[in-house]
């Protein structure tokens, strides 16, 4: 299957994750060589819970020599079946065992996810297409931060409306490769659903889509052709839009390498002194000059929007517009994303 993936031009990624199942032959290595997380005052592993219920031991990875072990896995698994990189899941302090023994020391169970990371990193430091889901002190290392899994809801506490307010964050403190999780969300809003293997909602999956088609990367877990020909319209579209702005989405990368300053950024970052630019969560800015206000509202098809200090050029109607302006109960069809080019500042 990974063979027939890359005659098609697509380089393949796995799933991994730090636990290991008390059934497998890597726990087994582990628990001899002492490369898994200690109980204290024990000779066993500390044991856990992981996703699927059962029990699990978790990588040390403040033992150099554990990391080697497991590092070396990965690339025998690159080698033999030229898997490109890795999806690392998990690697939060929640996961590591109350009063762990470790190899080495910690003054914060937080360095495991520092430790995590750069393990992550090491793994692929020239292609650079590996992802973690965690960040502690690891704003030096240039690699995709996913934000953490998304509930395919509407809402502002774990749905599309905490997109942008959680992209801008990540990005302001210094992770400015971000992920926004899968188009869409986790495609459950409660277990019975995700049980049923559900798809999300078709109106929340566009918006979704509309919203991240600008955004540093874009993942596909539920594809738009589960929908309807529209649906698939509607994506090519986006990606239209999006290859339109690669180039720059890619020189901003290297000037975040090089400054410091995010990909993307809050309307304060152009307009630090405008009241209403400090309050403004819904629209977020593609380096100075790329302003982009999404639908995030159900069934909405107009929305307020407020355009700081400069001249923009609306990108879905070709106007020039003198800002700061409002423009109030702005018309933005389904299969339109709102979206303004700073002209002059």
């Amino acid at each position: 299957m990974v063979a027939d993936l890359n005659k098609k031009g697509y380089p393949v990624t796995l799933w991994v994750h730090p636990f290991f199942s008390l059934e497998s032959e890597s726990f087994q290595e582990a628990f001899r060589h002492g490369y898994a997380v200690m109980s204290r005052g024990s000779a066993n592993p500390s044991l856990m819970k992981w996703w699927n219920g059962d029990m699990a031991a978790v990588l040390d990875v403040s033992n150099p020599a554990a990391v080697l072990w497991f590092q070396k896995k990965l690339t025998h698994l690159q080698e033999k079946y030229n898997i490109s990189s890795f999806k690392f899941d998990a690697g939060e302090a929640l996961f590591v065992p109350n009063a762990p023994n470790v190899f080495g020391h910690m003054i914060s169970t937080n360095e495991y996810a520092t430790n995590y990371a750069e393990m992550a990193y090491n793994v692929d430091p020239v292609n650079r297409r590996q992802e973690v889901r965690i960040g502690w002190r690891s704003q030096r290392l240039p690699i995709i931060t996913r934000l953490m899994d998304r509930l395919s809801t509407w809402d502002e506490k774990g749905g599309l409306r905490s997109l942008i307010p959680s992209t801008l964050t990540f990005s302001v403190i210094g992770y400015p490769f971000v992920l926004p999780d899968m188009i869409g969300g986790n495609a459950y809003a409660d277990l019975e659903t995700f049980a049923r293997g559900a798809n999300p909602d078709r109106e929340l999956y566009i918006r979704w889509l509309q919203l991240s088609a600008l955004l540093p990367v874009v993942q596909f877990s539920v594809v738009p052709w589960v929908y309807d020909d529209e649906v698939v319209a509607i994506t090519k579209k986006c990606l239209a839009i999006r290859e339109q702005y690669v180039s720059r989405i890619l020189q901003l990368a290297q000037e975040c390498v090089e400054t410091g300053n995010p990909i993307i950024r809050p309307l304060w970052w152009v307009a630090p002194l405008d009241e209403q630019a400090l309050v403004t969560g819904d629209e977020f800015l593609v380096g100075d000059d790329l302003l982009v206000a999404p639908i995030v509202v159900e069934g909405a098809r107009k929305r307020d929007i407020y355009l700081p200090k400069g001249q923009w050029r609306d990108m879905l109607r070709g106007e020039a517009i003198d800002g700061p302006m409002f423009l109030r109960d702005y018309a933005v069809a389904i299969d339109e994303l709102a979206h303004f080019e700073r002209i002059t500042s």
